[in-house]
């Protein structure tokens, strides 16, 4: 299977995991649903045990462990943004990965940013104008307001930027002797014990966790499943090709999750977040070629 469909497959996954998800965190808590799904995530990856290399040296554990917390956080910021939000809302604006990594390597790593990139980003600022247009439009920054106020918009803006440093930092680690399934492994265990800190110092402990289980544990089991599948599947492509293009291939599953989710959860301008999906999917593509 070459990385095309493994990106595919990605998508896909992705889409279903994000639609089940919002079912479940319309009535449990992120954290405890964040812990639960680490649970269950750290469970089924334990297939890859057999395959799993440990000597890897102290650097690379260094390094996973660093990247874990990113995951973590990020996961946690865009869960608690998915509750409080409608999904048709949540899903388009993670569409502006690249314009944040493009403008984090600009601005730290003196990168260039071409023509077509600034063209790109141009088209993600139009996008996300659409997408925050309500009927009763009244004054022309008024979109804008609309995204700047909401700090759910700043929890995804946030989990972008963390996302854009575990991307760059999950090629380097699968090109520099460290296999896809050892990868899976041992960062899903890392980020299982990340949470179980942070529960057990910010919430309340095993009883969140027993609690998840009992009120949406199959739920989230089946978020899990998919959750694992479309990670394995996007690192695998990784591994294969470059980031930026993986990406881009990804983000389709952003059109599915407004549309379906939307539709779903009758949400209010599902057509309309839509057409902002796909420019801001476009400007994506502009950033990344």
């Amino acid at each position: 299977m070459n990385w095309l469909m493994f990106a595919i497959g990605a998508a896909i996954f992705t889409a279903a995991a994000a639609l089940t998800q919002k079912k479940v965190l319309n009535k449990e808590h992120a954290l405890e649903f964040s812990t639960v799904l680490a649970i269950l995530n750290f469970a089924i990856v334990f297939v890859f045990l057999p395959q799993t290399n440990f000597d890897i040296g102290w650097d690379k554990y260094l390094l996973i462990y660093g990247v874990s917390w990113f995951a973590a956080i990020a996961y946690l910021m865009v869960a608690k943004a998915a509750r409080h939000s409608e999904i048709s809302a949540v899903s388009p604006i993670m569409n502006f990965g690249p314009a944040i990594t493009a403008s984090m390597a600009f601005l730290v790593l003196g990168e260039k940013i071409s023509a077509l990139q600034v063209a790109g980003i141009g088209l993600l600022i139009l996008g996300m104008y659409v997408l925050e247009i309500k009927k009763d439009l009244k004054n022309f920054l008024d979109p804008f307001k609309e995204f700047v106020k909401s700090k759910y918009n700043h929890f995804i803006i946030f989990a972008l930027i963390l996302y854009g440093f575990t991307s760059i930092a999950d090629r380097y680690i699968m090109t520099h002797g460290v296999g896809v399934e050892t990868y899976q492994f041992i960062v899903h265990g890392f980020v299982l014990m990340n949470y179980l800190l942070i529960i057990t110092i910010f919430y309340d402990g095993i009883k969140g966790v027993i609690n998840g289980f009992k009120s949406a544990g199959k739920w989230i089991l089946l978020v899990s499943i998919f959750t694992v599948a479309y990670r394995y599947m996007q690192a695998k492509a990784v591994s294969m090709m470059y980031v930026g293009l993986v990406s881009a291939i990804k983000r389709l599953s952003n059109v599915v999750i407004t549309l379906v989710g939307g539709k779903i959860y009758h949400e209010k301008n599902v057509l309309i977040k839509v057409l902002g999906c796909i420019i801001m999917i476009w400007g994506a593509v502009f950033i990344i070629i």
